[in-house]
């Protein structure tokens, strides 16, 4: 996983590093809609946005407890206080399952974007910032039909299986964000990343993105607060 040097649009913090995925896991082929995290008189399939991290992690630990699953995330009251490898329970996708389903998973060699290697984004292939958006930055040429989120499975289903890696809403990961180079002498297997920590990993372009930087599957920032962009995904290990 990670950005090579030589790799168009490559920023210095995405680490190249080996990574072995062995624990079987689920993963939502969506992202998590308003209905679906409120189930009150919320009728909308635009997926959750502008939620705090540890608001997602509570919600997590919730579904875990309702379906009879040990619960991922630990809580001191309303303070998140780490979480618990072994647990099946839910939790949000890593930063290494994220990136094997956007660019290894059903794939006969790893891609630098969810589509593929071309670098010219295919015709309707997210909800990205297209030239009818309204924003200063945009795609040339490009037109997905929306200007601002759309319904989940707006867009074709991607390689991988899933729909919207590529636009729409950015996704909250379950890795802290961390800026330590990896040690290339070392195969990470099925890693978790660090405990605790202010930042989390957001990954996957939105539809704000219009540069050839953020709509690779190597991407990566940090966050430590919502955004009206940035929503989740579920997962969890069998």
């Amino acid at each position: 996983m990670g950005g090579a040097r030589d790799e168009p649009g490559q920023r210095a913090n995405e680490f190249q590093r080996k990574v072995r995925l062995e624990r079987p896991f689920y993963v939502a082929s969506t992202e998590l809609t308003e209905y679906q995290f409120s189930r009150r008189n919320v009728s909308s399939n635009k997926p959750l946005v502008n939620t705090a991290w540890d608001e997602v992690a509570l919600y997590c630990n919730q579904m875990s407890l309702k379906e009879g699953l040990q619960p991922f995330y630990s809580f001191n009251a309303a303070q998140y206080s780490g979480f618990d490898a072994t647990a099946n329970g839910y939790r949000m996708i890593t930063e290494a399952e994220w990136e094997f389903m956007a660019r290894a998973y059903k794939r006969q060699k790893t891609t630098t974007f969810a589509w593929g290697n071309e670098s010219e984004v295919p015709a309707a292939a997210g909800n990205l910032a297209d030239t009818e958006s309204q924003l200063v930055r945009y795609i040339p040429r490009y037109k997905d039909g929306v200007s601002g989120l759309a319904n989940i499975r707006s867009y074709a289903v991607e390689l991988s299986g899933l729909f919207d890696q590529i636009g729409n809403a950015s996704e909250w990961l379950h890795d802290v964000y961390d800026l330590t180079p990896a040690d290339q002498r070392k195969v990470y297997v099925d890693p978790l990343g660090l405990a605790k920590g202010n930042n989390h990993v957001v990954k996957g372009s939105s539809y704000l993105s219009a540069s050839k930087t953020e709509v690779r599957a190597a991407f990566r920032e940090g966050s430590a607060s919502p955004r009206p962009e940035l929503g989740f995904r579920l997962a969890r290990y069998l």
